[in-house]
């Protein structure tokens, strides 16, 4: 299994930006300033295309409105962060929501490794 987290931004599309780059410049760095709805999911699949129930953290707490839950499988994870971005302390709750499934699936080897997120 191998596992990465993917943020989005429910304002991200609400704005269009260009950017003004030069003819011929292979690379265009923009510096954008963070969204203000932020929300990571955790996902975890395999190469058979077999994936673990996703894990969704949002920025400072729920959505305010009861219907976010709407489409979301009752399997899913969720919780919250000052940022909406993956921490430490939410990789090891990340780790113990898989543990929990894993189980539940009978299955006992699993390996994980942090890739850096800060203590928050």
């Amino acid at each position: 299994m191998n596992a990465d987290e993917t943020g989005f931004s429910s304002d991200m599309q609400k704005k269009k930006r260009k950017v003004i780059s030069q003819v011929g410049r292979k690379r265009t760095v923009k510096r954008t300033k963070f969204a203000l709805d932020h929300t990571t999911a955790m996902i975890c699949t395999n190469a058979k295309g077999e994936t673990l129930p996703t894990y969704l953290i949002f920025k400072d707490s729920y959505p305010t409105k009861k219907t976010w839950t709407d489409g979301v499988p009752d399997d899913w994870g969720h919780s919250t962060s000052r940022s909406g971005f993956m921490n430490s302390d939410l990789f090891t709750e990340w780790i113990k929501f898989i543990c929990k499934i894993l189980k539940v699936m009978n299955e006992i080897s699993f390996k994980a490794m942090d890739d850096g997120h800060p203590k928050n």
